[in-house]
């Protein structure tokens, strides 16, 4: 395995403020996120901290607290590992 900072290539974070939610039945319920400003800041630091451990490499950002539509085509597995 190989982090990052191991290889070369650009990073697109995207933010994700829904990932806090609970299965009732056969939904998800997003009542008990973290609020907005909270995860503000703590994308903005995880940006930062992205920025200062990989600093030749390119990274783009979306913007924390809009909607945002991602769509994405791979040929093959992929895993994406984040430990922070």
């Amino acid at each position: 395995m190989k982090t990052i900072v191991d290889v070369s290539g650009d990073l697109l974070i995207i933010p994700q403020a829904t990932l806090g939610g609970r299965l009732n039945g056969h939904r998800f319920q997003y009542h008990h996120n973290i609020n907005k400003d909270t995860g503000l800041e703590f994308y903005n630091k995880f940006i930062s901290n992205l920025r200062d451990l990989c600093p030749n490499t390119k990274i783009e950002t979306g913007s924390y607290g809009i909607r945002q539509i991602y769509s994405c085509e791979t040929n093959g597995p992929s895993m994406h590992l984040i430990e922070y």
